[in-house]
């Protein structure tokens, strides 16, 4: 029986869009004023007398209901007697779509990287948000089914994450989940989901990512299409004892620099899908970071033994420029050329010779050296000498002075600015250990407790000192509650001042919060 043209709440239903594991999804507009579309999820009618899907089914409800991230779904209104909530209508096609229709579109390392921050920044949200169930706070929601499919791009290019129906809250006991049901798509489970989908925490998403990165890039999933159960099993057992083939080795025709690049983004690949999770990254902040050193350029092996400057490379190279990914003490320069100026003028008094002296004879009184004749004409040379010396010096002396007081202003106004430089790189310096410590306490790691406000403090100490990555950090915080007093104004500022700084990712927040308005 088709619901089409049925109404949920004062929504109208005008086509059918999808239909996934467990629900089915409907365009929807309003009935009355502009007429906004709206996408409503309905449970499948042939699971709607399994209680406990239905409960699922509900607390993906609650759980959207509670998010606030640009980057997830927003949820607008629960109708639990007709088994269906209603969703904000997100534009764009499903990236599992997108590759299909081109799976090139991602292979410029910028486009995949950003794309894939977007996601981390995301997810590592909704690890550490709060949320009520059941009149109990319960912190960091495990999404269990991230994939291409479940991942739709808008217009702008942003992801936006749906489907949080089998997701799991870290801190509750959940008797949703049956631990022989396998819950998740086979080609992205982590191997310990695969063994027990009940013992899974945050870095199973983060493996995951890990495989939705390689995908990026391929634009086809690592594993066959599942068919049969027999490839189901086959595929269980390679996420369980293989690696995922290398990203340099399975492209063709690349460069030599589009393989280093690749061969380094395969070690963060690896990484991400350790079979051990103890062994990936242990948050989502961690894989953010490891990408965004993918974009700097590695440091020429001839450079490697240069000294160093006691401030990080980072640092120096926001502040120094882009290219610059080692930053080197200076070689001595070469010495300046004599000039006049620079000869102290010798004073020809006669000094008497050292009696005695070793290796040296004294002659005797009478001798040619000591004749009146001779030292009249040797002194009438000398005095020839010093004249066409003061003669020709004078007037260099003076155009080189001029000369000498310019290079000294010019050489005083460099080591101003080098100074400043310093100052500058130092304060950098600093905020970039603050924005380490605050990141330490928001993940609890690093022998920090998990503390939010705490994080808070250092962010805010570091993003008075000029950081982007900190203001945006920060910015994030005002705009969900967390750890601070919720205050969507100051958000929208300190997005602004990391974005004017060139801050790709508060450049994409201040997108997304103009999208919601």
């Amino acid at each position: 029986m088709s619901i089409i043209g049925s109404r949920v709440f004062d929504y109208e239903i005008t086509r059918r869009i999808k239909a996934g594991g467990m629900g089915v999804v409907y365009e929807a507009r309003r009935t009355w004023g502009r007429g906004e579309k709206v996408a409503i999820k309905f449970l499948l009618d042939q699971l709607r007398d399994d209680e406990r899907i239905r409960q699922r089914f509900i607390r993906e409800a609650e759980i959207l209901e509670q998010l606030r991230h640009p980057c997830i779904v927003r949820i607008l209104g629960l109708d639990p007697e007709k088994d269906a909530f209603v969703m904000e209508f997100v534009e764009g096609i499903t990236l599992a779509e997108q590759l299909r229709k081109d799976p090139l579109v991602y292979r410029e390392p910028a486009a995949a990287v950003s794309f894939m921050i977007k996601l981390l920044m995301a997810f590592d949200y909704a690890h550490h948000v709060s949320v009520e169930i059941k009149g109990k706070t319960e912190n960091g929601i495990i999404h269990r089914d991230i994939k291409p499919s479940n991942i739709i791009v808008q217009p702008n290019g942003d992801p936006k994450i749906l489907d949080f129906g089998i997701s799991r809250i870290l801190t509750l006991e959940s008797t949703l989940t049956d631990p022989k049901l396998q819950m998740g798509s086979v080609a992205y489970m982590s191997p310990e989901q695969v063994v027990n989908p009940v013992d899974v925490d945050w870095r199973s998403d983060i493996y995951s990512l890990g495989v939705s990165l390689w995908e990026l890039f391929v634009g086809k999933s690592p594993y066959p299409q599942i068919t049969t159960y027999e490839v189901v099993v086959a595929v269980q057992n390679r996420i369980r004892q293989e690696p995922l083939p290398l990203l340099a080795e399975t492209l063709d025709g690349l460069s030599e620099d589009e393989r280093s690049f690749f061969l380094r983004i395969d070690r963060v690949i690896n990484k991400a899908t350790e079979k051990d999770r103890n062994k990936r990254y242990q948050n989502c902040q961690e894989m953010q970071a490891a990408l965004e050193a993918l974009l700097e350029p590695e440091i020429p092996a001839n450079r490697e033994n240069e000294p160093e400057l006691e401030f990080p490379t980072a640092i120096a190279s926001k502040i120094l420029g882009n290219d610059l990914r080692k930053a080197t003490i200076a070689p001595t320069p070469d010495p300046k050329p004599l000039t006049a100026a620079s000869i102290d003028i010798p004073r020809f008094a006669p000094e008497p010779p050292p009696k005695g002296a070793p290796g040296m004879k004294i002659p005797p009184a009478g001798s040619p050296a000591s004749s009146p004749r001779r030292v009249v004409l040797y002194g009438g040379l000398v005095a020839l000498c010093i004249t066409i010396v003061l003669i020709v010096w004078r007037p260099w002396k003076e155009g080189d002075a001029d000369a000498t007081n310019t290079a000294t202003e010019t050489g005083n106004a460099k080591k101003i600015s080098e100074l400043n430089m310093l100052d500058e790189i130092a304060k950098a310096a600093k905020a970039d250990s603050l924005h380490d410590i605050a990141n330490s306490y928001f993940g609890g790691s690093h022998g920090k407790p998990k503390d939010f406000a705490e994080a808070a403090r250092f962010y805010r100490m570091a993003s008075d000192l000029g950081s982007p990555s900190a203001q945006t950090r920060l910015a994030s915080l005002y705009e969900t509650g967390t750890g601070v007093k919720q205050d969507q104004s100051e958000a929208i500022k300190l997005y602004k001042e990391a974005a004017s700084k060139g801050n790709i990712e508060a450049q994409g927040k201040l997108k997304g919060l103009a999208g919601n308005h």
